[in-house]
């Protein structure tokens, strides 16, 4: 495969990934959100600390509030304009982050 080919590619993936951002962004709250008293023993168990109630709190607040938070935000383009002071914010992706995790 050619080089402009993979770009044309990723840029197209990119741009399907931004129109469903906000479904991917709730859709991994929900997740966090509906499993919290999982994902709080999991981490109580793990690092030895807090306790579960405060975790599920925690998951849950964090998971809603980031949702919120990111919704509707674009994420490369023109993000802000002022005017008035000749200020404009531009974000461009730069690049991919991948994460990759331990399956126990």
């Amino acid at each position: 495969m050619q080089i402009g080919e993979l770009v044309r590619r990723a840029r197209n993936s990119q741009r399907v990934l931004e129109q469903l951002s906000d479904e991917i962004v709730r859709a991994i709250g929900k997740v966090v959100f509906n499993n919290a008293q999982v994902l709080a023993r999991m981490t109580v168990d793990e690092t030895k600390m807090g306790n579960i109630d405060d975790k599920v709190e925690k998951c849950r607040n964090k998971s809603r509030n980031i949702y919120y938070a990111l919704k509707g935000k674009i994420s490369r383009g023109v993000l802000n304009q002022n005017l008035a002071d000749g200020i404009i914010e531009i974000a461009k992706p730069l690049g991919v982050i991948g994460c990759n995790t331990p399956n126990h």
